[in-house]
């Protein structure tokens, strides 16, 4: 069986979700995911658990789900389909990457992918953020492009770079964009974390029902994150800080971080926090990026690539294509969190990164959870 990834965060599983990995299954796909942990690229806290969100996947459809782990799940686009694509391709039995498109033509993305890698458009992009401009691989000869097309590029360009042998394939999304709050079709994960609102009843036609029944129980025990809440454990690390402790932390810059740290001893709220440092050129998603690797003095030069996975989610074909695959995977999959140490030196530091970015994360919870709770679980298996 063929096997493709899907480089995910499932932040909620969702209706636009089961379709993509449906239309894989029906053209004899295996579907491997590669999901975010407990923080997404956005740099804010997933709304539930990596395990919850891994079986709703693997009951969606998937037969694999492992980790992109902190901190790559949680760097700018560049970084983080470079991670992605990088386990995708040290996994060594993976033949297709699929990814949710709003042109759904492969093709005119493997163009865009190109001339984004030539001299001349590097040149015409250090020029523009030079000058205080966005970032021009949202455009394309003056084509504007939607979110999903742009992580499309980002993982065909890497593909391109990594000189892997994997090839794209672009799932015609169908229903909301991913940053839309309103429109027609399946809603977006944003639109459905927007319409919780702590009432997980608000949801319960939005989502697939196996889905709804894995949220409504982590919401009856007060396990999903509370933006506010990490507001504080932010507030109470930066306030002992000064801006030149976090200049070398990733995601962040000189000017960004003199304008986090000033608005750090002055807000009293997440909100007033981010439009305090809010800039053209400082998104809300940059800025909490910035806020999470600061506060876990995560260092530029430490983010390379991946140099581990953590299994998350399988069933019988998941657990198949491991075993069939073993001499060919050539990054660690660790199954039992505990015993990460056995993996050798480099996977134990940037496992204990992980493990303090979890920590933090359950710090965020309506009913906070014990440091390391994360590390005691299993994987889900259907």
């Amino acid at each position: 069986m063929k096997a493709c990834a899907v480089i995910c965060e499932y932040n909620p599983f969702h209706f636009g979700h089961e379709y993509q990995i449906s239309q894989l299954k029906k053209d004899g796909y295996s579907v491997v995911c590669i999901m975010s942990g407990n923080f997404t690229q956005r740099g804010i806290p997933a709304i539930v658990s990596k395990y919850s969100r891994a079986e709703m996947a693997i009951k969606g459809g998937a037969d694999l789900v492992l980790e992109l782990p902190f901190p790559y799940s949680s760097c700018n686009a560049d970084v983080f389909c470079r991670a992605g694509v990088n386990i995708a391709d040290k996994l060594g039995f993976i033949d297709y990457l699929a990814f949710g498109s709003e042109s759904g033509d492969v093709e005119s993305l493997k163009r865009k992918a190109e001339y984004f890698l030539t001299d001349e458009y590097k040149a015409i992009q250090n020029e523009s953020l030079s000058k205080g401009g966005v970032r021009l691989s949202e455009t394309y000869n003056s084509e504007e492009l939607s979110s999903n097309d742009i992580l499309g590029v980002g993982y065909i360009k890497e593909i391109i770079t990594q000189k892997s042998t994997i090839q794209p394939v672009a799932v015609k999304r169908v229903g909301m964009n991913t940053n839309d709050l309103e429109g027609k079709g399946f809603l977006s994960s944003k639109s459905i974390r927007s319409t919780i609102n702590n009432c997980i009843k608000n949801i319960e036609s939005s989502v697939p029902a196996y889905v709804y029944s894995i949220l409504s129980k982590e919401y009856e025990k007060g396990y999903y994150s509370v933006m506010e809440k990490l507001f504080y454990s932010y507030q109470s690390i930066l306030r002992m800080k000064k801006s030149g402790d976090i200049l070398d932390c990733a995601e962040t810059n000189e000017e960004l971080a003199n304008r986090i740290i000033t608005a750090v001893n002055k807000s009293v709220a997440c909100s007033e926090l981010i439009e305090d440092v809010k800039t053209k050129i400082y998104s809300e998603s940059k800025i909490m990026r910035s806020l999470l690797m600061s506060t876990l003095n995560i260092k530029k030069d430490s983010i390379n690539v991946p140099c581990f996975t953590t299994l998350l989610g399988m069933n019988d074909t998941g657990r198949q294509l491991i075993k069939q695959n073993k001499k060919r995977i050539c990054i660690p999959i660790i199954t039992k969190q505990a015993d990460y140490k056995e993996y050798g030196r480099e996977v134990s530091e940037s496992f204990e990164d992980l493990i303090k970015a979890d920590s933090i994360w359950n710090l965020s919870l309506c009913n906070i959870k014990e440091s390391g709770a994360e590390i005691k679980k299993s994987p889900f298996v259907l």
